[in-house]
Order: C-alpha cells, then sequence, then structure tokens
C-alpha cells in the first residue's frame, strides 16, 4: 500500500505544478488528467508545454488531433509503442484504457 500511496503523492505533486504553469488544465477529466502526468513523468511539466500544437489542441478539447500530437512527438515513448497508443486513445476518448492494470514502483 506504501507503493501505491506514494504514486498517489506523485500524481497530485505533478497536478499541482502543471495547473500552476498551465490553467486550463485543471479543468481536464480525471483520464486526460492521468495522461499529461504520464507525459509529465517523461518530459517535465515544461517539456509537455513546448507541444505547442498538443497544448492548443488539449485547450481546445480538440482530442483527435491531441492524441495524433501524442503519436508524432512520442519520441519519448518510442520504446513503449504500445503505451503511447494506449495514452493517445485514453486522451481521444477520456476513456480509462488502464483499469486492470498495475503500474509498479
Amino acid at each position: 500500500m506504501a507503493g501505491k500511496e506514494r504514486w498517489n503523492t506523485l500524481q497530485r505533486r505533478v497536478m499541482r505544478e502543471l495547473e500552476e504553469l498551465w490553467p486550463p488544465s485543471a479543468s481536464l477529466d480525471s483520464v486526460r488528467r492521468r495522461v499529461l502526468v504520464d507525459i509529465v513523468l517523461n518530459l517535465g511539466v515544461k517539456g509537455l508545454l513546448a507541444m505547442r500544437r498538443f497544448v492548443v489542441a488539449v485547450e481546445f478539447h480538440f482530442w483527435e488531433t491531441a492524441a495524433a500530437e501524442i503519436l508524432r512527438i512520442s519520441h519519448w515513448l518510442k520504446q513503449d509503442e504500445r503505451r503511447t497508443a494506449v495514452l493517445a486513445e485514453m486522451m481521444r476518448t477520456g476513456r480509462d484504457l488502464t483499469a486492470g492494470q498495475r503500474r509498479t514502483s
């Protein structure tokens, strides 16, 4: 349980930092916020915000474009193409596709 608590604390800290630098992220649903957390954990907040087309697509709720940008700029996840596809689909649909999967720490 301690590992899960640490993971939840890390997610909350990342989202607080992201919301400070990018306030529109606070209004997203929980699934899309988790996609952002995943990206931030790989690129950092400033790295995510440097993905301008992605950021604009998210701000305007252009989910198809946001998903396409994840696939286009996902050099940071090339080692795990399945994960990239899952994140893009979660951004596109707002559905949790990780249910039943367990993150290890």
